[in-house]
């Protein structure tokens, strides 16, 4: 993965302590369990001795969030015909997000992986990891308010990839548009009336 792009995420089993009926008895120090997996002490030292690690919390939207990132460039444990499907790989990472909502008080954790070519700077890679999802939220907000997209029910083999596929592709061409003096969802409207809008925000340098 070139070196501009985000960390790619996976999930994967982790180990969380544990308190009664299983639920979470407390939210780890930083580092503390994370990369844990049974049977495999080797790997629990060898990872905390190469481990950076990162926690941050805010509080927005309601709820409480703690962030806690911690990226490894310790990959020995990983089977070298797997590491030849991953060019460049060069560190490991999990992001583990404790939220407790104001309102209900309800906790929830949830942890995410990711393969990236970046150095194990885990401060780094955890403002990377939320640009990308920064980005892709708005993406999603837009493609929602100007073409529906939550209400698509599409479901049946590749039917919701490939209309989100032409969807931001629409998106694209309305963006890159600047002859229409129109807010995205305007200029859908008046290019589904108008087949010469249409041909305007399709071909944007052809001659009229």
């Amino acid at each position: 993965m070139p070196e501009s792009h985000s960390p790619q995420a996976f999930h994967g089993p982790c180990r969380l302590p544990a308190g009664a009926q299983g639920q979470p008895q407390r939210a780890p120090q930083a580092g503390e369990g994370v990369f844990q997996q049974p049977g495999a002490p080797a790997l629990h030292q060898a990872a905390r001795r190469a481990l950076s690690t990162d926690d941050q919390g805010n509080q927005a939207h309601g709820r409480t969030e703690r962030r806690v990132v911690l990226a490894t460039d310790s990959l020995w444990w990983i089977d070298k015909l797997e590491r030849e499907d991953w060019p460049g790989l060069r560190s490991v990472v999990c992001v583990e997000s404790h939220r407790e909502q104001h309102g209900s008080g309800a906790k929830s954790v949830e942890k995410r992986y990711y393969l990236t070519t970046h150095e194990p700077d885990a401060r780094r890679l955890g403002q990377l990891i939320r640009q990308h999802w920064s980005i892709e939220n708005q993406c999603h907000w837009v493609l929602d308010v100007t073409f529906d997209e939550d209400q698509c029910l599409a479901r049946k083999g590749h039917a919701a990839q490939n209309l989100a596929m032409l969807r931001k592709v629409c998106l694209s061409l309305l963006k890159q548009d600047t002859s229409i003096k129109d807010s995205l969802h305007g200029k859908r409207y008046r290019a589904a009336l108008d087949e010469s809008v249409l041909e305007t925000i399709l071909f944007p340098g052809r001659s009229k």
